[in-house]
């Protein structure tokens, strides 16, 4: 596949006499490409393979932010002389309007948002928007930054929880790497202490109070948080029955403070060894 596309095989090829025979498949994502056709032309297996499409274009990472996870396509922008992430990006912002209606104003700073901003323009002439949607305005401004414009950005060290988790262990497609603490409840003594990943989004309610803000601060309530919690603990012998359930209600959160105290302990040895330039 190229550098743009994947595939995936099922198949058809020659039986052996008495055997039965199997079907191939190849589904190209997000499209197909010449370069990757040309490839099964020449190794004589173009005509025997079923193919297809599967455009995963915009992924949903948080309730506010839609991504199509395309982390190589500055670099083959600007250094392979691919533009393909272009097509995509183009292909995304006209799947936005077919949903939400037209976007009346479209404004980019660089060259490639202005190549952006120029295909969707004539995608939408090509396929024009369905009634429904010419008429509706759901978004009223789209801003299109190409990185080249401003290089230095990325650059710089983040400081606030998300973006020093990000620095650490890193945040791929919405997850982190996480290490499970031995004193989490439930894990069986398998599960306790093996490395797995995470998800870090706004449905964990004190994720989402905590990822935008500095990393001292957020160091500090979970403290408290946690202060809070060893003595509602300590003091179950006195509650009556009521209190009880209120208190069962709400292990789920403190296991989801849980999590997040441990997310934070790389961030944290990290930090106190001064190895980041804050």
């Amino acid at each position: 596949a190229s550098s743009s596309s994947s595939s995936h095989a099922g198949g058809r090829s020659g039986a052996a006499a008495g055997s039965p025979a199997h079907e191939f498949s190849v589904f190209w994502v997000p499209r197909r490409s010449i370069a990757v056709e040309k490839v099964l032309e020449d190794e004589g297996v173009y005509g025997s393979l079923a193919q297809g499409e599967f455009s995963l274009d915009l992924v949903a990472l948080d309730d506010d932010v839609l991504s199509l996870e395309l982390d190589r396509a500055f670099r083959e922008c600007t250094l392979e002389g691919d533009t393909s992430s272009l097509f995509y990006a183009a292909s995304a912002l006209l799947k936005l309007q077919q949903m939400y209606g037209l976007i009346p104003r479209l404004q980019g700073m660089g060259p490639a948002a202005k190549a952006v901003m120029e295909m969707a323009v004539r995608m939408r002439r090509e396929a024009p928007l369905p009634a429904a949607a010419a008429v509706a305005c759901r978004i009223h401004r789209a801003v299109l930054l190409d990185r080249e414009v401003d290089p230095a950005t990325p650059m710089v060290t983040q400081i606030t929880f998300e973006g020093l988790i990000d620095e650490v262990t890193g945040i791929k497609h919405g997850s982190a790497p996480y290490t499970p603490s031995r004193r989490e409840a439930g894990a069986s003594d398998a599960a306790r202490g093996r490395p797995g990943s995470t998800l870090l989004n706004s449905s964990d309610p004190f994720y989402k109070e905590f990822r935008d803000l500095p990393y001292y601060i957020t160091s500090q309530r979970l403290q408290q948080y946690a202060r809070d919690a060893r003595k509602e603990y300590a003091e179950l012998g006195s509650k009556d029955l009521s209190e009880l359930k209120s208190f069962v209600k709400g292990l789920p959160k403190l296991l989801l403070l849980d999590r997040l105290s441990d997310l934070a302990v790389p961030v944290a040895e990290v930090v106190k060894e001064q190895v980041m330039l804050l």
